[in-house]
């Protein structure tokens, strides 16, 4: 159907009608093959410092700024099958 025009409700409600439901996409760490193993050797390194040892880091929060919106809800539609596919996920860092 070319050139209908639809809003975005009647698009939701049609959806709905045949059996879709909205449903909020899965926040999931991204942690690859190669960056699982760097996390690895990175903890094993560290693993024995003792608390006055970790004061000689400066360890500081990195502060995200959203210029063009926010980092809100995602959301993705689903019939109701259990598998999570990958748009269904949204990898972070």
């Amino acid at each position: 159907m070319e050139g209908v025009d639809m809003s975005l409700s009647g698009i939701r409600k049609g959806l709905k009608k045949r059996g879709f439901n909205a449903k909020r996409k899965i926040k999931t760490n991204f942690v690859n093959k190669d960056n699982k193993a760097e996390r690895y050797a990175w903890a094993k390194k560290y693993r024995n410092y003792t608390l006055i040892d970790w004061r000689q880091w400066v360890i500081s929060d990195e502060t995200r700024v959203n210029m063009w919106g926010t980092d809100g809800n995602s959301f993705y539609w689903s019939d109701g099958d259990n598998t999570v596919l990958p748009h269904q996920m949204e990898p972070r860092v």
